[in-house]
């Protein structure tokens, strides 16, 4: 059962007609509009900001399907904890015929679009309690240049689920799977890959506007 679906059609690759929001089915939520950033020059680098022990890869590091790369984590609002984390992209894999015939009846303007799924795995490394926190919202699908690409918001869907933190993963060494759902248009890059932009850090040198993301490819 899908709660909530949406779709914030970003203008990449080939143009869609279809941009205006809309309101969608009533397990859906109302897809939003959002618009990639211009071009500009590359930021110049900036340190990682402080973490619980353990190493972190350095903004803008790039690694392939199955390899691991550690991140900062720390919890937005009010929070302070901090927390090191290991992920992995394990697959990234056209989404099944009946898949996106689902994701169409939830969301028409996916219409068109090749829709892939893109699923993570996730360890703690060291640091404070971060149980029922995540970070989920934080990746974000890429194309095959590395650029930001559709991302498709699914909640409550069990083919590709988005997890918060288990008291298993932050005490136990748990795995927790994540899964991120992409989309192109034909004529466009397609999805290859997920990007991480550094959450709630401050200062944060993986933003996708003034830093360098880490990227997962295949």
């Amino acid at each position: 059962m899908v709660i909530a679906a949406s779709i914030a059609l970003s203008g990449c690759g080939a143009s869609k007609d279809d941009d205006a929001a809309s309101t969608a089915p009533a397990s859906s939520a109302a897809p939003e509009e959002s618009e990639s950033p211009e071009e500009s020059e590359s930021p110049e680098e900036t340190a990682a900001p402080p973490a619980a022990a353990g190493d972190v890869a350095a903004p803008g590091s790039k690694v392939g399907l199955g390899e691991s790369q550690t991140y900062p984590f720390v919890t937005g609002g009010a929070g302070t904890e901090k927390a090191v984390i290991s992920v992995k992209m394990v697959s990234a894999d056209a989404a099944s015929a009946e898949q996106t015939a689902f994701l169409v009846a939830q969301i028409p303007q996916l219409k068109g679009y090749k829709v892939t799924l893109l699923r993570l795995e996730q360890t703690k490394v060291s640091g404070d309690t971060i149980a029922f926190d995540s970070d989920y919202t934080s990746f974000d699908p890429v194309d095959t240049e590395g650029a930001k690409g559709q991302l498709v918001s699914v909640i409550g869907w069990d083919d590709c689920t988005t997890n918060s933190f288990s008291t298993e993963f932050d005490t136990a060494g748990a795995v927790l799977a994540q899964c991120v759902v992409g989309a192109s248009v034909e004529g466009g890059n397609e999805i290859a890959g997920v990007m991480w932009d550094g959450g709630w850090a401050e200062p944060n040198p993986y933003d996708e506007y003034d830093g360098k993301p880490l990227l997962f490819m295949k």
